[in-house]
C-alpha cells in the first residue's frame, strides 16, 4: 500500500505545483515556497527528503523543470530551450 500512498503524494504535489505555477504571472515558483508547504505537513527532515524526491518526480514527469541554481520550478513549456 506504500506505493499507492507515494503515488497519491506525487499526484497531490504535482497538482499543487501546477496550480501555483499557472497562477504565477511568470509561471515560476521558488523552491523555498514548495519547501514551506511541505514543512506544514512533515517534520523538517521529512520535508527535505520529500522535496528532494519531488525534484526527481518533476524531472521524470516532464511537466516541470527545477533549477537548483535559481531555486525555481517552472512549467516545462515555459522553459527556454537548452535551459
Amino acid at each position: 500500500m506504500r506505493d499507492a500512498d507515494e503515488d497519491g503524494q506525487q499526484q497531490l504535489l504535482r497538482r499543487q505545483l501546477q496550480v501555483a505555477l499557472e497562477a504565477s504571472p511568470r509561471a515560476e515558483v521558488e523552491g523555498d515556497t514548495v519547501l514551506e508547504r511541505l514543512n506544514e505537513q512533515f517534520t523538517g527532515q521529512e520535508a527535505e527528503a520529500v522535496f528532494d524526491t519531488f525534484i526527481s518526480w518533476t524531472r521524470s514527469c516532464g511537466l516541470f523543470r527545477y533549477s537548483r541554481e535559481q531555486d525555481l520550478f517552472r512549467l516545462a513549456a515555459n522553459e527556454p530551450q537548452g535551459g
